[in-house]
């Protein structure tokens, strides 16, 4: 709901509730969250969505990363897999959302009282599309807030307005330049999957009172948090004067985004380190791909600042877990600082780790494919491949289509669509 009345006073808060209702009229992906309808009262615009129960990306990794996301790297896989095929389609028809952070990302299924927590317990993503096939995807996450999104022509892409999150905004979003926002978005993406493999944002290591060491590698705060950890809450403000949406943070005084908030000084040096492209990872971190990485016994090891921050090196190591060559190296390719260097969001599809992951090395038939599985071109179009083995006892991982091969053609063909009728100026206004 948005109260009608500041509407009248912001040109720019009515423009965002009326281009979401149109966008979303116009398009239809799982995982790309359904309108019912919109109607409006003499107090309120409404939009009537689809329930999605799960709760916010940002929620499970804000309180749950440590033991449900870090001992879960087939998780990450599968919802970056989902993301990506709906950031991707959604380029494809010349759609950019420009605001793609974890709180606009929704949970299907409330995974932190999910039991067993396994693939086999996630929605089915890639029923076979087929006309006698009665079956549709269930998603796991959801995208949603589109009122910051538009139509673009591909011919002149490039935009002026700066909006967004400044934790998830490109280096040329934050130099005031003319952005693609189809890069844009592939940027934040990455911000997400970094988030989502290290419990923290990138680019907001040395804050104050974070901690945290030069050489890239992090100590624990007197707060008990790592640089750039995300806490909650952490939460949107509406569209301010200027149309853009900004953060504000009731986390612990000098810890994480509320110190880049808060402070002008740890904004401006954010905002250079994003600028430079001056991605940083936490230590210690997994270069050996050991499925067992902080599961081992080592409370002896414990250093006295990490003792008393309550996180030992076990529990850095654990945290830390996901943090591999090949994570990084996916991680890389979408936060690179020049934006023709960038990944598109398909070209995710040809990384190791998302097809494969990180740990499957330590045991035979890793690249095994489940049964009904169609290999194009020595790469599996319906991806389910082993992961890791410890965790999982050899159950099959289930990822989206490769959308860019044919039987991805396919299953956008049947479950995706964008309507054909012609579009409100409001949808392609920048």
């Amino acid at each position: 709901m948005l109260e009608r009345e500041p509407c009248r006073n912001n040109q720019r808060m009515k423009v965002s509730w009326v281009r979401e209702v149109e966008v979303l009229k116009h398009i239809s992906h799982p995982s790309l969250i359904h309108l019912l309808r919109s109607f409006c009262t003499p107090t309120y615009n409404i939009l009537v969505l689809e329930c999605v129960p799960g709760g916010e990306l940002f929620d499970l990794v804000a309180q749950s990363h440590l033991d449900v996301i870090a001992p879960r790297e087939w998780l990450v896989r599968r919802i970056v897999g989902e993301l990506a095929s709906a950031i991707g389609w959604m380029h494809r028809v010349n759609l950019v959302h420009r605001d793609i952070k974890l709180e606009n990302i929704i949970l299907t299924k409330d995974l932190r009282t999910r039991t067993p927590l396994d693939p086999a317990s996630l929605p089915l993503y890639a029923p076979a599309a087929s006309a006698s096939s009665s079956a549709y995807p269930e998603p796991l996450v959801k995208l949603t807030d589109f009122g910051l999104s538009r139509f673009i022509d591909p011919d002149t892409p490039h935009l002026e307005t700066r909006c967004g999150s400044e934790e998830y905004a490109a280096p040329e979003l934050i130099m005031g330049r003319r952005y693609d926002g189809r890069q844009t978005d592939a940027w934040a993406l990455g911000v997400v999957v970094y988030a989502l493999l290290t419990g923290s944002l990138p680019f907001l290591e040395d804050l104050p009172g974070s901690g945290t060491m030069n050489s890239g590698g992090m100590e624990a705060s007197g707060s008990g948090r790592s640089s750039g950890q995300i806490s909650a809450p952490l939460r949107e403000t509406s569209a301010n004067a200027n149309g853009t949406r900004t953060v504000e943070s009731a986390s612990a005084p000098g810890s994480g985004a509320e110190a880049v908030v808060r402070d002008p000084r740890a904004r401006k040096a954010h905002l250079l380190r994003i600028a430079k492209g001056d991605l940083r990872w936490p230590s210690p971190r997994n270069e050996l791909c050991q499925d067992d990485f902080g599961r081992e016994d080592t409370e002896s090891m414990q250093d006295s600042a990490s003792a008393a921050a309550g996180l030992g090196i076990q529990g850095q190591k654990t945290r830390n877990r996901l943090i591999t060559p090949q994570a990084q190296a996916f991680v890389s390719r979408l936060l690179k600082r020049d934006p023709t260097k960038r990944a598109t969001v398909w070209q995710v599809w040809d990384e190791e780790w998302l097809l494969t992951g990180s740990f499957g090395s330590a045991q035979s038939n890793t690249t095994e494919s489940a049964p009904g599985a169609v290999d194009v071109g020595q790469r599996l179009s319906r991806t389910q491949l082993v992961a890791e083995s410890s965790a999982l006892d050899g159950n099959l991982l289930e990822l989206p289509v490769d959308p860019r091969s044919e039987q991805g053609r396919e299953w956008l063909d049947a479950y995706t669509m964008l309507r054909t009728e012609p579009l409100s100026a409001v949808a392609r206004d920048d």
